[in-house]
C-alpha cells in the first residue's frame, strides 16, 4: 500500500524554507537525525554491465556530498536511481524514508517533488522566459497563479536575478542560465538537490560564483546537496565529504580533507591529481627499500596552524642534518587551507618516519612515506 503523504500537492510545495519573504536566510536545518537518502545494497546492470553494483549509501540533512569516478563508473546511473528515473533490480531506494522502489508511477513523482535537479546544460525552455522556467514545476504541482509569483520573486531574489524575470534564455550568459536551473530547482522547497555536471559548461569565474552560491544556499536552508561531477576543484569547494565510484562500487568513501590529502586507493590518487606532486616521487625512479645513504621521500599534510618552517626545523633537530624541501603547496579544501610539503629526508629508516609525529608532536594530517631515492632530484 502506498505510503505517499495524502495532503494536495500544493501544500506540500509552498511549505517554504526559507520562511516569509522578508526573512528569506533564516535556516531551517530538518530536526531529525534520519538521513535524506539511503541506499542498501542498491544493483542495476545494463545487459552484461553492472553499472551500480551494491552500493550502501546514506546522505544527512544538511550534508553536501561529491561523487568522483572515471567515465563509466555509474555516476549517472547511481543519480537516476536516486530520482526515480531507473528502477535498481535489488536493493532498497529510500528518500526521507519512503523507499521508491514499490511506488507506482504517480506516488512516484510525488516523491520526485521533493527532488530537485540541476544540470549541465541548464535544460531551460527557450520560448519562455525566466519566471516562466522557474514557474514550470510549480505549475505541475498545481500551485495557484498567486502563489506561484510570490513564489518566483523570492527564487530569483535568492539567485540574485531579480531584474532578470522577463528575459529569455537567449539573452542570458551562461552564469545566470544556470542560476535560472537553481531557481527552478529550488521552486518546490526539494529536500534534496541533484547536480550532475552543473558547472562543467562554465568559465572558472563563473563556477566560482555559482559554488559561492549552492555554498549559501547549503548553509542558509539546511539543503542536502549530492554532487557529481568530474572537477576535482569543484569537490574541493564545496564538498564535505566524497564518494570514490569505480565500475560501479563504492573504492572509497571519507571527509574530503581526509580524500584529497590522504587517498587510501591508487585511483583516488589518479582522479584527484595528487601523483603530478612533484617529479621526485614518480613511482619508476624509487625503491620500497631502505639502503643506507638513500634519501626518504616524504610526503607531509600540515594542519592550517602549522608552521612549514617550525616542521622543517624539527626535522633537522631530529635528524641532524637539514631536509630537502623539494615542494609546497596551498589548496583551499571545503574552505579550508592545506599544506602539503614533499620533502627528502637523508639516511631515514621507516622506522623512524613512523615515529616522527609522536617524537616531534607534529599534528600533521598525514605522513607519507613515498619510497626512497638514491638521489632527491
Amino acid at each position: 500500500m502506498s505510503q505517499i503523504s495524502d495532503k494536495p500537492m500544493n501544500h506540500i510545495v509552498m511549505q517554504d524554507r526559507l520562511g516569509p519573504k522578508n526573512d528569506r536566510v533564516a535556516p531551517a536545518r530538518p530536526a531529525q537525525a534520519d538521513p535524506i537518502v539511503s541506499m542498501v545494497d542498491v544493483r542495476k546492470r545494463f545487459g552484461a554491465l553492472a553499472a551500480v553494483d551494491g552500493i550502501s549509501l546514506s546522505v544527512m540533512p544538511g550534508e553536501i556530498l561529491g561523487i568522483i569516478g572515471r567515465s563509466g563508473a555509474g555516476k549517472s546511473t547511481l543519480i537516476r536511481c536516486l530520482n526515480g528515473l531507473e528502477r535498481p533490480e535489488s536493493g532498497r531506494v529510500e528518500i526521507l524514508g519512503q523507499s521508491l522502489d514499490d511506488l507506482s508511477e504517480p506516488d512516484l513523482r510525488l516523491v520526485r517533488g521533493r527532488i530537485g535537479m540541476i544540470f549541465q546544460h541548464f535544460n531551460l525552455l527557450s520560448s519562455k522566459t525566466v519566471a516562466e522556467n522557474v514557474a514550470l514545476p510549480l505549475k505541475i504541482a498545481g500551485v495557484p497563479a498567486t502563489q506561484r509569483r510570490a513564489r518566483i520573486a523570492d527564487m530569483l531574489h535568492l539567485v540574485g536575478l531579480d531584474a532578470k524575470t522577463n528575459a529569455y534564455p537567449a539573452q542570458l550568459s551562461g552564469g545566470q542560465k544556470q542560476r535560472v536551473g537553481i531557481a527552478r530547482a529550488l521552486a518546490a522547497s526539494p529536500a534534496l538537490l541533484l547536480s550532475d555536471e552543473a558547472t562543467s559548461a562554465l568559465d572558472p569565474e563563473t563556477t566560482a560564483s555559482i559554488l559561492d552560491l549552492l555554498r549559501d544556499i547549503n548553509r542558509q536552508l539546511g539543503l542536502t546537496i549530492v554532487l557529481i561531477t568530474h572537477e576535482m576543484s569543484v569537490i574541493r569547494a564545496l564538498a564535505q565529504r566524497v564518494i570514490v565510484l569505480d565500475k560501479g562500487q563504492i573504492a572509497e568513501q571519507g571527509p574530503t580533507q581526509r580524500i584529497f590529502t590522504a587517498p587510501a586507493t591508487e585511483l583516488t590518487r589518479r582522479l584527484i591529481g595528487s601523483d603530478h606532486r612533484h617529479a621526485a616521487l614518480s613511482p619508476d625512479r624509487l625503491s620500497p627499500t631502505y639502503q643506507p645513504g638513500h634519501f626518504a621521500m616524504l610526503r607531509m599534510v600540515l594542519q592550517p596552524s602549522e608552521s612549514a618552517a617550525r616542521i622543517l626545523s624539527a626535522l633537522a633537530t631530529a635528524f641532524g642534518r637539514e631536509p630537502l624541501l623539494l615542494d609546497a603547496t596551498l589548496d583551499p579544501i571545503n574552505g579550508r587551507i592545506v599544506q602539503t610539503l614533499t620533502l627528502a629526508v637523508f639516511d631515514a629508516d621507516a622506522q623512524r618516519i613512523t615515529t616522527l609525529r609522536e617524537t616531534l608532536a607534529l599534528p600533521a594530517t598525514s605522513i607519507e612515506l613515498v619510497g626512497y631515492a638514491q638521489h632527491p632530484l
